[in-house]
C-alpha cells in the first residue's frame, strides 16, 4: 500500500472521472425514473379502460340473470 501523500495526486487526477460517472449515473436514473413514471400512467390508464370495459360487460351480463 502506498503512503496517503503518495496517493493524493493520484486521487486527484481520478476526480473528474469520477464526478463524471456520478453525473452520468444521476443522468440515468433519472431518465429511468422518467420512463417508469410514464409507464405507470399507462398502466393506470389502461386499468381505468379495463374497469370501463368491466363494468360494461356486468350490465350487458345482468340483462340475461333471472
Amino acid at each position: 500500500m502506498q503512503p496517503v501523500p503518495l496517493l493524493l495526486p493520484i486521487m486527484q487526477q481520478n476526480k473528474p472521472a469520477v464526478a463524471d460517472e456520478i453525473n452520468r449515473n444521476i443522468v440515468n436514473i433519472s431518465e429511468l425514473s422518467t420512463q417508469t413514471s410514464e409507464a405507470s400512467n399507462h398502466t393506470m390508464e389502461a386499468s381505468q379502460d379495463l374497469a370501463r370495459l368491466a363494468e360494461g360487460l356486468n350490465q350487458q351480463v345482468s340483462q340475461f340473470k333471472t
